[in-house]
């Protein structure tokens, strides 16, 4: 291959992203254009595309992803999101084709220049951002920040173009910055290079500390400290195997912390609401609201781009939308594409950390291969980055954005190529205990398991059914949905569900609420009974199940578990508008009495 084609591979992949990132509607029109490079490699290798150790996992992220534009409630918001992904898994492969090229024959761009190009990314978006950030909009947290940012802004013409959230913006530089700070460590190759290199991590720096994003500040301090800890034990510890035990006292003192914020969950609880998040609702609420999604869609997910109304239609019991996403990206990828999802992007970040730490043993004890250790340890920080943000808030999968979710990867598969990451009996032990772990898991709780699934596939035909109809103000509540569509087939699903497993608190409570719509109180009480059993701290169970006592005659114990609901958004009020609203002034007038 020329010693250009590199450059045409990340460029076609490149503007194939900037399409489906600017014009989401244009679906499989930029597939023309990142497939060029693929077609030229394909008739002079005879293949596509260079293998890569990412590839299977990568292959099934995408097929969740599909699965997630299928299970949708809304395929057209659905579809943007998928291309995205698409465009991400491209510009992963025309990094990694770049890289595997130039360890296999030198040629092409290596590591370094693949840096400078990120650190570049990030130097254009930081001037893009003091360029047309828009303070009256978004203002800042830091008003040091807004006054520099409007100073700046001050001689310049308006300039058009969108206006990127400082959030979005604060994840994005915040993963470039392990790329900028890789920089001073590779040899010199221009006159002035250490200057521009020393240059690029402080104007990032720079940008960074003017989107006022916590989170991404968080995330850069936090793999800033491990980088530190880290170069210092190499510096004190000379052995390998002693490294070894400074790691897994590093995650013993991991351990000791989540110990710490089980016994004192306040100081965690503080910590998580100073943080910026929804108004109204504190971030550690979002989160745990949150979950009970996870649990009505732990195979299928819920589809791409759906969290929005999901979130208000059965976690919040609002008639519209609150917040686009979770705010953490481990929360909404589950929601979104299931669990599967995640566990396949734990499991290529994990291969990451195996790789950066055989890397680290070969460079120790002087091995050639040592010298791909830089690359991986860029990818390790910047995968960091990505984690501890993704604790906090969601940018690099809950916007346009995620088209750079698996660039990092790339920048580990020179370390990764070629080489397995156990020892080959260690391999096929892994293996044989992962099968006889899924076989005894299938085995013992086939029913509850059973049960999950049937109830996921009603969840997901419940949303489809209901939210791809449903838009106030044309519809008043969302109950009234559920009373004009057709709901046999999803209320079926959910009875097998509980015929399998009674306790099924998800079942429970997504038929209760069903049958609450449709006046069916009785059942409706009997169903959101033992869904608070199983999840008496869930805000959405208490307010149901207290509403299902209410509409039948016990409006004091209703009363009572409406006084611990989180009214924040008016939620208990929309009740007695219900009631109004379908002419049954006797009920109507036991919410009015009951509310707190």
């Amino acid at each position: 291959m020329k010693r250009w084609f590199p450059y045409l591979d990340i460029g076609c992949a490149g503007i194939a992203g900037g399409l489906w990132y600017l014009a989401p509607g244009l679906g499989t029109w930029p597939l023309l254009v990142a497939a060029l490079p693929w077609g030229i490699r394909l008739a002079d290798t005879g293949q596509a595309t260079r293998p890569t150790p990412f590839g299977i996992p990568l292959a099934l992220f995408l097929l969740t992803a599909g699965l997630g534009v299928l299970t949708a409630y809304e395929r057209e918001a659905a579809w943007a999101k998928f291309w995205w992904i698409t465009g991400a898994i491209l510009l992963y492969y025309a990094f990694a084709n770049t890289l595997i090229s130039f360890k296999q024959g030198g040629e092409g761009a290596g590591p370094q220049t693949l840096s400078w190009l990120m650190a570049a990314l990030g130097v254009a978006a930081t001037v893009y951002f003091l360029a047309t950030q828009d303070w009256d909009r978004w203002g800042a947290k830091v008003a040091m920040a807004e006054r520099i940012g409007r100073a700046i802004q001050g001689p310049l013409p308006v300039l058009p173009g969108h206006r990127i959230h400082p959030n979005v913006m604060g994840g994005l530089l915040a993963l470039t910055v392990p790329f900028a700070v890789s920089l001073q460590f590779y040899k010199p190759t221009f006159a002035g290079y250490r200057m521009a290199a020393g240059g690029l991590p402080v104007f990032i720096g720079f940008g960074l500390f003017m989107t006022t994003s916590r989170g991404a500040w968080l995330a850069v301090a936090a793999v800033g400290v491990a980088a530190g800890l880290w170069w210092l034990v190499s510096l004190l510890v000379a052995r390998p195997a002693r490294r070894s035990r400074f790691v897994a006292g590093l995650l013993l003192l991991a351990g000791a912390g989540v110990v710490v914020i089980l016994l004192r969950p306040a100081l965690f609880i503080g910590f998580l609401d100073a943080l910026p998040g929804p108004q109204g609702l504190g971030r550690l609420q979002l989160y745990q609201n949150s979950l009970i999604l996870v649990q009505d869609y732990p195979f299928l997910g819920a589809g791409l781009n759906s969290y929005m109304m999901l979130y208000s239609s059965y976690s919040l019991l609002i008639h519209v939308g609150f917040s686009v996403h979770a705010h953490n990206l481990f929360i909404n990828m589950a929601i979104e594409q299931g669990l599967p999802a995640l566990l396949l992007m734990l499991v290529m970040w994990g291969m990451v950390g195996a790789a950066w730490w055989k890397a680290a043993g070969k460079a120790a004890a002087g091995h050639a291969e040592g010298a791909y250790l830089l690359p991986v340890s860029t990818a390790a920080l910047s995968i960091g980055t990505i984690m501890v943000h993704g604790l906090t808030d969601d940018i690099l999968f809950g916007s346009r954005t995620v088209l750079l979710l698996f660039v990092p990867l790339a920048f580990a598969v020179l370390a990764l190529e070629g080489e397995a990451l156990l020892p080959a009996r260690l391999s096929r032990y892994a293996y044989m205990a992962g099968f006889v772990i899924l076989l005894l898991g299938a085995l013992i709780w086939r029913g509850p398991l059973l049960s999950r699934w049937h109830s996921n596939v009603a969840a997901v035909a419940q949303s489809q059914l209901e939210l791809s109809v449903y838009s106030w103000p044309e519809w008043p509540l969302q109950d009234e949905v559920r009373r004009q569509v057709d709901m046999s087939g999803v209320i079926g699903r959910y009875e097998l569900a509980l015929a399998l497993d009674p306790a099924n608190a998800s079942a429970n409570r997504r038929l209760g609420q069903i049958e609450l719509s449709l006046g069916d109180y009785e059942a409706a009480r009997r169903h959101l009974a033992a869904a608070y059993e199983a999840m008496p701290w869930d805000n959405a169970t208490r307010q149901l199940y207290g509403e299902a006592l209410i509409m039948t005659g016990e409006t004091e114990q209703g009363a009572a578990l409406w006084a611990g609901v989180d009214n924040e958004q008016a939620q208990l009020g929309a009740r007695e508008f219900w009631y109004g609203h379908i002419g049954d002034a006797g009920r109507q007038a036991l919410v009015q009495e009951s509310l707190p």
